[in-house]
């Protein structure tokens, strides 16, 4: 009777040290993938960060070069303009291309208004019959 007894206790106890590793196995495996999860969350969150980071950098050049663009184009109307003044005639294509920049100037570059007369007083010039 004592040796059943005695092995009883000695196999309860390996079956609860085999429980306590089993569970112990469990927890382990439940970590490691919860941390796998976490680091996944983390790099997309770096990923996501990186690409808004990117996008601010694309969003400054092309405000940049709108900006450039709009500087190019004020110079430009300005000087055709002033040649179309002077010599008191315009060629229908001249003046189709002085309202077409002078369009994306005022509305797509965000131009503000100072070559509007500019332009008006060109475009009213008599048309020649030659460019």
């Amino acid at each position: 009777m004592r040796g059943e007894l005695l092995g009883w206790v000695v196999s309860g106890g390996v079956a609860a040290a085999g429980i306590k590793l089993i569970e112990s196995v469990l927890l382990w495996l439940l970590h490691r993938r919860a941390k796998a999860h976490d680091d996944r969350h983390v790099a997309q969150e770096e990923r996501h960060a990186q690409a808004h980071a990117q996008m601010e950098d694309i969003a400054l050049a092309v405000r940049r070069l709108q900006s450039g663009q709009r500087v190019l184009l004020h110079d430009r109307l300005k000087t055709l303009c002033c040649q179309h003044l002077e010599a008191g005639v315009l060629a229908y294509d001249d003046r189709r291309d002085l309202i077409a920049m002078h369009g994306i100037y005022h509305h797509d570059l965000g131009g503000n208004g100072s070559l509007d007369r500019l332009v008006s007083d060109a475009s009213a010039l008599p048309l020649s019959k030659t460019p």
